[in-house]
């Protein structure tokens, strides 16, 4: 399959679900097993973006990885677990796109991916 193909196939899939999902009530309960399981799932995704690297099919290796991101994403935006990708601790700086004083001596810092395509908001305490 084409990279082409493939990514319209991707970009399809994912539009008919925006078009379809639902939203469930909230709040919705999230327990250990559950994040156990999407953890496994990532993980598993990982190992199948190294097999495909290795058998040169690097298109899918690409998909795999990106998915592992998605779900690794997902819980930490959630809040159920902790972490930093790498890039960002290494270019935390270098990415944030501005810096506004706010309110109680310190400043608030909007930074993002390297594309822009996502934004983080953090506070921290500096002199401004």
């Amino acid at each position: 399959m084409s990279l082409e193909t493939l990514t319209t196939k991707y970009i399809s899939m994912a539009e008919k679900v925006f078009n379809e999902l639902k939203r469930t009530q909230m709040p919705i309960s999230l327990t250990e097993d559950i994040v156990a399981s999407v953890l496994s799932y990532a993980y598993d995704y990982l190992k199948d973006a190294k097999y495909y690297k290795a058998q040169g099919n690097l298109e899918t290796s690409l998909t795999s990885v990106a998915y592992c991101e998605g779900l690794l994403d997902a819980l930490r935006l959630i809040g159920a677990v902790n972490f930093e990708w790498p890039l960002n601790q290494e270019k935390k700086l270098s990415s944030f796109r501005r810096l506004r004083p706010s309110a109680f001596g310190s400043c608030t810092i909007f930074g993002g991916s390297q594309t822009g395509r996502r934004r983080e908001r953090q506070t921290r305490s500096y002199h401004c």
